[in-house]
């Protein structure tokens, strides 16, 4: 966990009177994803500027579980919490140990679960393919690309 991480995490779980001790991480990507085994929780700590992010999935989450869908809940407190640079979501944990994959036929009648509902009674914004992969691609595709990998992942998504 890096200094950044732990304080946000630590900050919030104070806010949120979560406990945080013992947190293990599971995922570290464009978001930071740790398990708090104390809470029976995950944290998913994103930048500060995915705030409206956050609070859009929650609510889109909320509005699919009240329709009968089967999602991960979020925590029932208020969320999401912004830290430091940071803002935090915290949802239920399952866990998985060594469940086999679900079988394509599953995920497929999810899939069309899903996109037989109508739209949810909130507005959402527009949506931006790729927007998440040239966010990153802008943030760290010069660190860890040549230069004529990043020319061509931009060009590609242009």
């Amino acid at each position: 966990m890096t200094t950044d991480e732990a304080a946000a995490l630590r900050d919030v779980c104070a806010i949120t009177r979560l406990d945080s001790r013992d947190a293990l991480l599971l995922h570290r990507h464009a978001t930071v994803v740790y398990h708090l085994p104390r809470a029976d929780a995950v944290a998913r700590i994103a930048p500060s500027d995915h705030a409206e992010a956050a609070r859009l999935s929650i609510q889109v989450t909320r509005w699919l579980l009240s329709s009968g869908f089967p999602a991960t809940a979020p925590l029932d407190i208020e969320q999401p919490v912004v830290v430091r640079h940071s803002v935090v979501t915290f949802w239920h944990y399952h866990p998985q140990g060594n469940l086999p994959l679900p079988p394509v036929t599953r995920l497929a009648g999810l899939l069309r679960r899903l996109h037989s509902f109508g739209s949810p009674p909130f507005p959402l914004p527009p949506y931006k393919p790729l927007k998440g992969f040239l966010s990153a691609l802008a943030t760290f595709g010069h660190a860890v690309l040549q230069k004529e990998e990043h020319e061509f992942l931009r060009n590609r998504a242009d």
